[in-house]
């Protein structure tokens, strides 16, 4: 009789719509803004084409994750970080969670030598909808593992969620921007100065040395 049960729950498992169906139609659907949060953020060639697609059509795009100081993962940053820079050029904004964030959603980890770590998967569109879940935007989410998650039609607590965003992120996150000859740089407020790195904050040769290796790896298996 298990053995049956499993046959029908692998069947059913085989047949069921994918999660990232609801998704994709839920972002296409954004006529003036979409905000994503995604501790693991790695767009391929594809993904990097209908963000772009979706800014040019007039969204607003901002994308939340984490730095590589805050991330546990130096191969899923060295997944993310190829994809900073055609994005910022057609204008999506870009902000990585600091290391030493205090904010709901982020977790102490020591894995990496990470302090904190983004936890959070959600995004919200036109501050109309909100999606609370497990999914990652990375190629695990979408092809390997097995993730949940809920699309709350309600404007006031995706007005809610969006405002408490737009009120962190100067205090618990790095903007990142390209500067006039296209290098990424990194912007923070630390002690109501602005404060402009041209590395990876808050981290050592070994750390960005790692994540760079981990370029070569196989964005299927981020």
């Amino acid at each position: 009789m298990i053995f049956i049960a499993l046959i029908k729950f692998k069947k059913k498992a085989k047949d069921a719509a994918s999660i990232t169906t609801p998704l994709i139609e839920s972002l296409r659907a954004a006529e003036k803004q979409v905000i994503i949060i995604s501790p693991y953020f790695v767009p391929r060639k594809s993904g990097i084409a209908a963000f772009i697609e979706l800014q040019n059509s007039g969204v607003d795009i901002t994308v939340v994750t984490n730095s590589l100081a805050a991330n546990n993962q130096s191969s899923v940053h060295g997944g993310y970080a190829p994809a900073r820079k055609p994005l910022l050029k057609e204008g999506i904004k870009i902000y990585e969670v600091r290391p030493d964030a205090d904010i709901s959603g982020s977790e102490l980890v020591a894995a990496s030598g990470a302090r904190a770590t983004l936890h959070t998967k959600a995004f919200v569109v036109d501050r109309k909808e909100l999606f609370i879940g497990s999914f990652n935007f990375d190629p695990r989410s979408a092809e390997i593992n097995t993730e949940l998650g809920v699309i709350i039609r309600s404007p006031e607590l995706a007005e809610q969620f969006a405002s408490q965003v737009d009120t962190k992120l100067a205090t618990q996150t790095y903007e990142v921007y390209l500067n006039d000859k296209g290098k990424l740089r990194w912007r923070a407020f630390e002690n109501g100065e602005e404060v402009i790195y041209d590395k990876e904050p808050q981290t050592s040769w070994w750390q960005r040395f790692k994540a760079g290796l981990m370029r070569i790896v196989p964005k299927s298996q981020l």
